[in-house]
C-alpha cells in the first residue's frame, strides 16, 4: 500500500469533548502526572488481567494506547488505558460511557469498531479494533493529491462508513483527514467518535476542529448530518487537488473564510479533477445546508455519475447572502461563543470585506468555465459535452450547436489525410457485430491528463547556424493536436504501473523512493519502450489515440506560436526560466510544472528539467528529405530522438531546435516524456 506505516505506528483514537477537554487541560483538573504503574518508556505496565500488553503505540491527552491481546478471545486489539485523573472523575466516566453506547451501534467495515469499556484492577480502559496503517493526513502530507481513480475509490469507502453512522442517527462532528485511517489493504476506516453523539433536536453545541467546521457549527446554529457533509467536502477537496479549500495562518482564520468566502473550483486548482467531481465538492461546501447534498449516499452517487451534478440537478450558487453576516453580527451582539471575544472587530472586518469581494465577483460574471474549456480544446466531443450539460445557456448554446457540425466535417477530412506514426499505428477495428452487447463506457481521459490544444499551423524547423543535423532550415505544416501541459508525472505513471504491472523505474541518484515521495515531479528512468507501453495502455483505457509527439510536433509546441525563438520563452538566459546545469538543486534535481512560467501555448518545462522522448527515429540527414506536411521521421533507424535538454545540460542543449538521440532501451535520471492525445480520432472508430 502507498504510504504504509511501520509496524509500530497506530492512529490513536482520542476521546474528547470540547467542554471536557478544556477542563482536562486546566492545571487544577489535569496535572501532568504519569500513568499509574506505567514505568519508563521501555517498560510495559501491568494491565487488566483480561489483556496481555504487547507494545505501547501512542500517548494522548487522556491516556496511553497499547497494542494488546485479549486473553479471552485471542484477538489483537487497541487498548486505551485512561489516566487516573480522568478515571477517578464520575462525570467524565459517565460521559465516555454515553459516547461508547453510541459508537458501538456502528458495525461497518469502514468504521473503526469500539468493543468495550471496562474498569478493573485499578484501571479504566477502552478496547477497540486495532488498525495497522496510516492516517489520511500523513498520506496527503507525503503524496499530495491522489490520482482521480484512487480518490474516487477512497471517497466511496468514506461515504459508506459515514453513511452508516448517519443511518444510526449519529453525527460525527469532527470529520478531518486526521480522523481517517488507511489500513494495509488500502481500505479507509473512520475513527474517533469521541466527539460524536446522538443528535438531539436543535443541538447547537460547538465541537469539532475550527478549520473543518461547517459555517453553522462555527456560528453555533443548529445543524445536522449536512455539517459532516460540508467537512467531508473539505477533505475531498484536499484528496483530489492536494490543497486545502481555504487557507489561513490560524484555524480561526480558516473558519472565518468558510463563513464568508466562496471556495475555489477544484478543477481550477488541479485541472485533472473532472468537472463533475469539482461540482460535487462545491455542492458539499455550500454555505446554506439546504443547498448541500442531503445525504452522503447522494454525494457518493454524484462522484461516480456526472449527470447528478449537471445544471439541472445542481443548485444555482447564490450570491453572498446577508443571512451569514446578520447571523455573525447577532452572535457577537448576544455574546455567543462563535469566536474568541478578542477577535470581535477582526471577525466583523473580515466578513464585511469578504462580502464586498464576493458580491463584486458575482456581479462581474463571465462566460462559464465549461464553455471556456470547450473553446480551448475545440473538439467535437467537448462541445457535445457542453451542450449536454448547458443546453439552456442561450447564445453560448447556439454557438456550441454551430461549432459541433463544423468539427465533425473537419474530423472526416483529418482521418482521410493524416497518416499515423509507424510506431503508434492503431490496430484495425474489428467488424461491428450488431448482436453484441454495447461496449463498456470508458473513463474520461481528462481524469488523468491536463492538456493544451495546439492549433494547426506552419513553422520553420531547424536552425540556420545550428549543428549539421538541424540543417537545412525548412518549412513544415502540421495539423492540430493536444499535448500534456507538462511531462508525465510520477503520479500518472504510478496509475499505469498499478493497472498493468509494468516494471517500476529505479530511483534516480538524487532521490530515494522518488516515484512515491514526489508524485508531482516528472517520471524519470523510463526508456522509449516504457513510454510507448504507457501510450498503448492509455489508448486502450480511454479509447483515444495516445502517442509520443513527433519531433516536428515537439519543436512546434516548444515555440509556443512564436517565430525564430532560441528558447521556448525567447532569447533571455535560462537562469530563471528553466531547470538546467547552472541552477540545479543540490537535493532533488527535477521540478514541478509550475516552477517556471509556461510558454506561449501554456506548456511547462519544454526546455530543461528532463529530456523528452519523441516518436521519430533519429537521422542526422533527415531534414534534407523531410516532407512538408506532418513529417514523422525516417522509416527505420537504431536510435530515437530526444528533445529539450535536462537538468544536467548546459544552456546550449535547451534550444528549441537542438536535436539529440538515445538508444530506445536506455534509461536515465535525465530522461522522461510527455504525450500527444487525439481525442477526436479514437482508435478503432470506423
Amino acid at each position: 500500500m502507498e504510504g504504509k506505516a511501520d509496524a509500530g505506528e497506530l492512529y490513536e483514537v482520542v476521546w474528547t469533548d470540547a467542554e471536557i477537554y478544556d477542563r482536562l487541560r486546566s492545571d487544577d483538573v489535569m496535572p501532568n502526572t504519569p500513568l499509574r504503574a506505567a514505568g519508563d518508556e521501555n517498560t510495559l505496565p501491568s494491565a487488566p488481567a483480561r489483556y496481555e500488553i504487547l507494545s505501547r503505540v501512542g500517548v494522548g491527552g487522556m491516556g496511553v494506547v497499547f497494542k494488546a491481546r485479549d486473553r479471552e478471545t485471542g484477538e489483537i486489539i487497541a487498548l486505551k488505558v485512561l489516566k487516573p485523573e480522568i478515571a477517578d472523575q464520575p462525570f467524565l466516566m459517565e460521559n465516555l460511557k454515553n459516547e461508547l453506547r453510541l459508537a458501538r451501534r456502528i458495525t461497518h467495515k469502514n468504521v473503526c469498531r469500539i468493543y468495550d469499556f471496562s474498569r478493573a484492577d485499578g484501571f479504566a480502559s477502552i478496547s477497540m479494533e486495532f488498525v495497522q496503517g496510516e492516517s489520511l493526513r500523513n498520506v496527503l502530507n507525503r503524496f499530495g493529491a491522489f490520482t482521480t481513480r484512487r480518490a474516487i475509490k477512497l471517497a466511496g469507502q468514506i461515504c459508506e462508513g459515514l453513511g452508516e453512522a448517519h443511518a444510526q442517527g449519529i453525527v460525527h462532528r469532527d470529520i478531518k483527514p486526521e480522523n481517517f485511517m488507511i489500513d494495509e489493504s488500502g481500505n479507509v476506516k473512520l475513527m474517533d467518535f469521541g466527539l460524536a453523539h446522538l443528535l438531539k433536536e436543535g443541538s447547537t453545541e460547538t465541537v469539532g476542529t475550527p478549520s473543518y467546521m461547517a459555517p453553522e457549527q462555527a456560528q453555533e446554529r443548529s445543524y445536522d448530518q449536512r455539517a459532516d457533509i460540508y467537512a467531508l467536502g473539505l477533505v475531498l477537496f484536499e484528496m483530489f487537488t492536494g490543497s486545502a479549500a481555504f487557507a489561513g495562518d490560524t484555524p480561526i482564520a480558516v473558519a472565518l473564510k468558510q463563513i464568508g468566502e466562496a471556495p475555489r473550483n477544484p478543477h481550477d486548482v488541479e485541472q485533472t479533477v473532472p468537472e463533475h467531481i469539482g461540482r460535487a465538492i462545491l455542492r458539499c461546501l455550500e454555505k446554506d445546508p439546504q443547498q448541500r447534498f442531503s445525504s452522503v449516499k447522494e454525494l457518493q452517487a454524484a462522484l461516480i455519475d456526472d449527470s447528478m451534478t449537471t445544471q439541472k440537478n445542481f443548485p444555482v450558487r447564490p450570491k453572498f447572502s446577508s443571512i451569514y453576516l446578520v447571523d455573525v453580527l447577532k452572535a457577537v451582539r448576544e455574546k455567543r461563543k462563535v469566536l474568541p471575544t478578542t477577535l470581535g472587530l477582526v471577525v466583523l472586518a473580515a466578513i464585511l470585506v469578504t462580502a464586498v469581494i464576493t458580491y463584486r465577483t458575482t456581479k462581474n460574471k463571465q462566460e462559464p468555465a465549461p464553455f471556456q474549456n470547450a473553446q480551448s480544446i475545440d473538439s467535437e466531443e467537448e462541445w457535445k459535452t457542453f451542450l449536454k450539460n448547458y443546453r439552456e445557456e442561450g447564445h453560448l448554446s447556439l454557438a456550441a450547436q454551430e461549432r459541433s457540425p463544423q468539427l465533425q466535417t473537419q474530423t472526416v477530412a483529418v482521418n482521410a489525410s493524416r497518416p499515423a506514426p509507424l510506431s503508434e499505428t492503431a490496430p484495425a477495428s474489428a467488424p461491428t457485430d450488431v448482436s453484441a452487447p454495447p461496449a463498456k463506457q470508458r473513463p474520461n481521459w481528462r481524469t488523468l491528463f491536463d492538456t493544451v490544444s495546439i492549433r494547426s499551423g506552419v513553422f520553420m524547423r531547424g536552425k540556420k547556424d545550428g549543428k549539421k543535423d538541424a540543417k537545412p532550415r525548412h518549412r513544415v505544416r502540421l495539423d492540430g493536436f493536444q499535448m500534456t501541459r507538462s511531462e508525465i508525472t510520477n503520479r500518472q505513471y504510478m496509475t499505469f504501473l498499478e493497472e498493468t504491472g509494468h516494471p517500476r523505474p529505479k530511483d534516480p541518484a538524487f532521490a530515494k523512493n522518488y516515484l512515491m515521495d514526489y508524485p508531482n515531479l516528472p517520471v524519470v528512468n523510463v526508456s522509449y519502450q516504457d513510454a510507448l507501453a504507457f501510450c498503448k495502455w492509455a489508448s486502450a483505457k480511454f479509447g483515444i489515440t495516445v502517442r509520443l509527439p513527433t519531433e516536428a510536433e515537439w519543436e512546434y509546441a516548444a515555440l509556443g506560436g512564436k517565430k525564430d525563438l532560441l528558447y521556448p520563452w525567447g532569447f533571455e538566459s535560462p537562469s530563471s526560466r528553466a531547470r538546467y546545469k547552472e541552477n540545479v538543486s543540490r537535493r532533488v534535481q527535477t521540478v514541478e510544472r509550475t516552477a517556471f512560467r509556461p510558454n506561449g501555448f501554456g506548456l511547462y518545462n519544454m526546455s530543461g528539467n528532463v529530456s523528452e522522448w519523441a516518436s521519430d527515429f533519429y537521422s542526422k540527414d533527415y531534414y534534407s528529405i523531410s516532407p512538408v506536411r506532418n513529417p514523422t521521421g525516417p522509416e527505420r533507424g537504431a536510435r530515437r530522438v530526444i528533445r529539450g535538454g535536462s537538468w544536467a545540460d548546459d544552456e546550449t542543449q535547451l534550444a528549441c531546435a537542438r536535436r539529440a538521440s538515445r538508444d530506445p532501451q536506455e534509461r536515465s535520471d535525465q530522461l522522461g516524456f510527455r504525450i500527444v492525445l487525439m481525442p477526436s480520432i479514437p482508435p478503432g472508430r470506423p
